[in-house]
């Protein structure tokens, strides 16, 4: 049921032609099997790839793989463009509101496509600085059984958001899923006395 789960995951993640969650999720799940050390990690993780790749050649869908690799990607111009736009605002950046105004290819971006890049872009140096202590106050406690999982989904929330992510404030999106939601879980769970407050358990 577990691998069941999981191709059907990774056909949903296919179908939304998005490159940058595929990687995020491999890199997560290779996080966690070196997190748990576990040999059936590592046997449904080669179940899983054989099977992909026998789905995979089965559908040729492998044509479609290459053809979206080799697409065109405007991510780092976009990228470049916020560096530059950056060059006079560095330090306390452009402002919550300001809109980006990026230009690629014949359009505009509306943001930088990545919520780190955005961060920056919005409130400089001071602003990334003041985000990344935020998340080391709240993940620095010790991992446990009952925030390993919502740990882990903030990972992959942040890898996915590296790529194709807007500024977590005013009107988020899939920000809740990927940012928020885990990291109030990550929270909750770190708390002193908190396995006492509830009876679920995730394992």
């Amino acid at each position: 049921m577990l691998l069941i789960l999981i191709l059907f995951s990774a056909a949903l993640m296919f179908i939304t032609k998005s490159r940058g969650p595929a990687i995020s999720l491999i890199t997560t799940i290779l996080i966690l099997c070196v997190f748990r050390r576990n040999r059936w990690d590592l046997l449904l993780l080669v179940v899983t790839v054989v099977s992909v790749a026998a789905v995979g050649a089965f559908l040729g869908l492998f044509d479609i793989l290459i053809d979206r690799v080799q697409s065109p990607n405007y991510r780092l111009e976009i990228w470049a463009g916020t560096m530059r736009s950056l060059a006079d605002d560095w330090i306390i950046g452009q402002g919550f509101g300001t809109p980006a105004g990026i230009p690629y290819g014949s359009s505009v971006a509306t943001h930088s496509h990545s919520t780190m890049l955005e961060v920056l872009r919005v409130g400089g140096v001071v602003g990334v600085a003041l985000a990344m202590a935020m998340l080391f106050i709240i993940v620095r406690g010790p991992v446990h059984r009952d925030n390993a999982f919502y740990l882990l989904w903030l990972v992959y929330g942040l890898l996915c958001l590296s790529t194709n992510g807007r500024l977590p404030l005013g009107r988020p999106a899939i920000e809740w899923f990927c940012f928020w939601i885990p990291l109030c879980f990550v929270m909750y769970y770190s708390l002193p006395g908190s396995s006492s407050l509830h009876k679920l358990k995730i394992g």
